[in-house]
């Protein structure tokens, strides 16, 4: 997968929201028709449906769909979700080579639960509270978010046959925290391969090494937590696998010419006022 370079959006693209229908059997039609969306189910059932066709959403169930045709849902009990609108253009550039794995056109379907269901969930509502609070550079924040959201659903999406050409994907989910839980050598053998071919066939693909794909995404984690939380700079550390707070500032330092202190007072002006913000919009 090409991961594409986070472009500048404005805020008329980038469209963030939560919803809680307390109505059952509410329908109503989306309004935006101009650009994909994604919607992350968070509490009972829905469905998303066009024409006679619906594939219900259980908690922890998230979809991204096309612009067209123009989708519609229903709330089946009591629902609560958030979702998202943005530009065709921060899909990764293989989108369309995975098929809609439902039955209704233009919708792709995967399943979240426990540790990424929380994560996903976070990033949602991180997003969302941005969108909200609307402080300078919010643009931005939102739409490394939003980024992060689509790449680990494009990741977690099953493969279809003419798909699965490159079993390097298997690795990416195991590099996005600093050590994970395996090591490279370890990564390279759950992809069939030697650390060196690994190496040299990730370099071909991605146009870096894994440590500096690896590095990178460290790096985004770290600068949206900066940003988006009011978390300590040990508890980030903590969050991105870092044994030793010490080590994680020295690591963003060479990585960013900021301490993660200083990073965090030139672009705090787009923190969340308070955790309690966040919580009410959960």
């Amino acid at each position: 997968m090409r991961i594409r370079k986070l472009g500048i959006y404005s805020g008329t693209e980038l469209i963030v929201g939560g919803r809680d229908i307390s109505q059952p059997e509410r329908a109503w039609r989306k309004h935006v028709i101009d650009r994909p969306g994604a919607l992350l189910s968070l509490r009972n059932r829905g469905e998303i449906f066009f024409g006679d066709t619906a594939q219900p959403l259980e908690a922890g169930d998230m979809v991204c769909y096309d612009a067209l045709p123009c989708h519609e849902f229903r709330s089946r009990k009591e629902w609560s979700y958030y979702y998202l609108h943005f530009p065709a253009g921060m899909l990764p550039e293989e989108w369309n080579s995975r098929r809609c794995n439902t039955p209704v056109p233009g919708v792709r379907l995967v399943h979240f639960s426990n540790t990424e269901l929380a994560r996903i969930k976070r990033e949602f509502q991180e997003a969302h509270t941005l969108f909200e609070l609307r402080r300078p550079g919010w643009e931005m924040l939102v739409a490394a978010l939003i980024q992060l959201i689509l790449t680990r659903f494009f990741l977690t999406m099953p493969k279809s046959p003419a798909a699965g050409k490159s079993r390097l994907e298997a690795a990416l989910p195991l590099l996005d925290v600093y050590g994970g839980s395996r090591n490279l050598k370890e990564i390279a053998r759950s992809c069939g391969m030697s650390l060196s071919n690994f190496f040299r066939k990730f370099r071909s693909e991605y146009n870096c090494s894994p440590i500096e794909y690896r590095d990178n995404q460290v790096i985004a984690h770290a600068k949206i937590l900066l940003c988006s939380t009011e978390l300590q700079i040990k508890e980030i550390a903590r969050e991105l696998n870092f044994d030793d707070p010490y080590y994680f500032s020295r690591f963003f330092h060479a990585r960013t010419g900021n301490t993660p202190s200083q990073y965090r007072k030139r672009h705090g002006h787009a923190l969340c006022s308070s955790a309690t913000e966040m919580n009410n919009n959960s």
